[in-house]
């Protein structure tokens, strides 16, 4: 998984003048003189639809850290433009080669389909009519209620009698640094996911927890939350 999204940023980077090729063990880059790029899969999980990939943008050390860094922030920008979350880490200087390197970690949604990358979770929610077009992740699991709930808003339980058979939900969003977070719903609602396979509308949602992790890439939101009951469309 993820050699299709490696293709897709060799083949950006390549047509915005930065030589790009899929990185291997041991490279090495002898006189170059304007920066160039290795691309590999850092990481995927076919699950999730998520694959990390690494890029390292070489550039000769007579650039100078500045320039190397400038143009590191460059690519970083080319591969938001594919859907990119992007954490661009320290210089690494090679005194025997006189190269200065910048890793960039890139994490993409979506999943290799024949010959393309195709992007995104793989499906869509809407709270009520609002779609949340941030969202990476989601998981729905019937359970049956075993202790008070809490929901976000509300200092008593929910009235939800012991026993009976609800829906638990875990949806995870990704906001990229320049965009606001989203609201977060206080009262009932529904919750329409559309999938590639099967639609479905979780009846009398409402969120039991909220978590938020700040990076310099953007927001992580995890919001936690149970439903009264789910229809398939």
């Amino acid at each position: 998984m993820g050699s299709m999204i490696v293709r897709e940023v060799i083949e950006l980077l390549s047509r915005e003048g930065i030589p790009a090729e899929e990185s291997c063990p041991g490279r090495k880059y002898p006189q170059i003189s304007r920066p160039v790029a290795a691309v590999s899969v850092y990481k995927a999980d076919a699950e999730q639809r998520e694959v990390v990939l690494q890029i390292h943008v070489v550039c000769p050390a007579a650039m100078g850290t500045g320039a190397c860094g400038a143009e590191a922030r460059r690519v970083c920008e080319l591969l938001r433009s594919l859907g990119g979350r992007c954490v661009q880490n320290a210089y690494r200087y090679d005194g025997m080669a006189r190269l200065t390197q910048v890793e960039i970690l890139a994490a993409f949604t979506g999943r290799d389909s024949g010959e393309s990358w195709i992007p995104g979770p793989g499906f869509r929610v809407w709270v009520d009519d609002e779609p949340m077009p941030w969202a990476v992740s989601l998981q729905t699991e019937k359970v049956t209620q075993a202790q008070p709930l809490y929901v976000i808003g509300e200092s008593v339980p929910a009235d939800i009698p012991e026993g009976s058979r609800i829906w638990n939900i875990r949806l995870e969003e990704h906001y990229p640094a320049e965009i606001q977070e989203g609201k977060t719903h206080t009262g009932p609602f529904r919750l329409r996911v559309d999938r590639e396979d099967v639609s479905s509308t979780l009846e009398g949602c409402r969120w039991t927890g909220v978590s938020r992790t700040f990076s310099r890439e953007g927001l992580r939101r995890v919001l936690i939350g149970m439903a009264l009951g789910r229809e398939e469309d």
